[in-house]
């Protein structure tokens, strides 16, 4: 994943620190939309990183 510069690992650990602020969960919703929609060209891959992300918040 670092491909595109960060991993989903550190979104998940950053939405998951109790003491993120509003202006830093709005900011990591804006990562992963962006994350996501680096990957839609290739549908395959999407699936695979949207089952990681739920995986990890659940």
């Amino acid at each position: 994943m670092s491909t595109y510069g960060f991993d989903a690992s550190d979104i998940i650990t950053s939405m998951q620190d109790p003491n993120r602020n509003k202006r830093s969960v709005e900011y990591d919703q804006d990562r992963v939309s962006h994350f996501s929609q680096l990957l839609t060209l290739d549908g395959e891959k999407k699936n695979a990183v949207d089952t990681y992300f739920y995986d990890a918040l659940i």
